[in-house]
């Protein structure tokens, strides 16, 4: 597998003043097979998650990035599969899940800058699985101010999704929760990761094609407010662009919502840049749309091969959305791709069938595209709404 990373619509000043290049200490059990997680400053020291099969240590730098210690985090069960991150000012949540059975439990637990846990393990959600289930069953997203925590889970039956979710407070007091269910033909229709706001409102998009084989002709955003019965949904004017892979970010400054996507023109294999939407979040009415094209001497870099260069950017996979203070935006995308004797597998043939989005689904729970990149994850083990009126 091969990794590289391109960050477009961004400009970079560098000035003349020097600078210096820390490199931190290296310990014997960080070789390449281990995982890690930068958690960020807590208390004044960098905190990285650290992980190697059943071992869940955490490393502590100074700020001359010297190892201050370097803790065992025993409280996290052997079978834990998946761990989110929430680091505050002085301590840190671990969101983790882990199976028991054939039963999915979601904990957390608070956690100081030392690496030692704070009180009680919290239970937050268990789910049982059915015998050819994916095992992992939430999603954790949480808003810029860190006030609001948003876990989901989306279990998909029939030509229906059951979706469940929780709002807790920094504290991890349940606030808010939601059941119901969603219509899903899973040859036509996607379900972007979801997002909450600084108020605790949290959104998703769906995505919808004509046919199987084909982009995307029609896009939804769901929403829902806290204590609000139901939930909303609003289509979203997509113009004449040919999209895939919706992304939705939230600009709680400016009190806007920018949709993302890639756009194609009249050949469904080249793309042809990032199409972007802004959405006022209280009208949520389209104010501006705007169309970035990847430049030939672009596609030339990025080619593969020094022959052709008609889909260079099929392999890439957006990573990131940061919002700029004059209300721009800076993507980075994610070049991944596999080679196996000559050939590759870009993001079309990985999930399975050619110009395909929806061709990848779980057989029980819902797996999003772009969730891979929001949270640490080890798959060792087995694999009816009205516009503008609440449901």
């Amino acid at each position: 597998m091969k990794f590289f990373l391109v960050s477009i619509f961004s400009l970079v000043v560098l000035s003349a003043s020097s600078q210096s290049i820390i490199y931190a200490d290296i310990l014997k059990a960080d070789d390449r097979s281990s995982n890690f997680e930068i958690l960020g400053t807590v208390s004044g020291d960098l905190l990285v998650y650290k992980n190697r099969g059943t071992k869940h240590r955490l490393t502590i730098y100074d700020n001359a990035m010297k190892i201050k210690d370097n803790v065992t985090l025993d409280f996290i069960p052997g079978r834990t599969f998946n761990l989110d991150f929430i680091a505050y000012q002085d301590y840190f949540y671990a969101i983790y899940q882990f199976q028991k059975g054939n039963s999915v439990y979601c904990n957390a637990a608070k956690v100081s800058a030392s690496g030692k846990q704070i009180g009680k393990t919290m239970f937050l959600d268990t789910t049982r699985l059915g015998f050819f289930a994916d095992n992992k069953v939430y999603f954790i997203a949480n808003s810029e101010n860190k006030e609001n925590i948003l876990i989901y889970k989306m279990q998909t039956k029939n030509d229906v999704i059951l979706m469940s979710a929780a709002l807790y407070n920094k504290n991890l007091v349940k606030q808010d929760k939601i059941k119901t269910d969603l219509s899903y033909d899973p040859r036509r229709e996607s379900y972007g990761d979801f997002q909450v706001d600084n108020k605790g409102i949290f959104y998703f998009i769906k995505e919808t094609s004509k046919v199987r084989n084909d982009l995307i002709n029609k896009m939804e955003l769901f929403y829902k407010r806290p204590q609000q019965d139901g939930i909303y949904v609003v289509e979203i004017p997509s113009g004449e662009a040919r999209t895939i892979e919706s992304s939705l970010k939230i600009d709680n400054k400016n009190n806007l919502l920018f949709i993302t996507s890639y756009f194609y023109g009249t050949n469904p294999t080249v793309m042809r840049g990032i199409n972007a939407l802004a959405l006022d979040k209280d009208s949520l009415k389209l104010i501006v749309r705007n169309e970035a094209y990847f430049s030939d001497s672009l596609r030339t870099m990025l080619s593969r091969t020094g022959s052709g260069n008609r889909a260079p950017f099929d392999n890439f996979v957006l990573k990131n959305i940061l919002v700029k203070s004059d209300k721009g935006l800076l993507l980075t995308l994610e070049n991944v791709y596999s080679e196996d004797r000559g050939s590759f597998n870009n993001r079309y043939n990985r999930y399975g069938n050619f110009n395909d989005p929806f061709a990848f689904r779980n057989n029980n729970f819902y797996q999003f595209q772009r969730g891979y990149y929001n949270n640490y994850y080890w798959p060792y083990s087995n694999n009816g709404f009205g516009n503008g009126t609440p449901s």
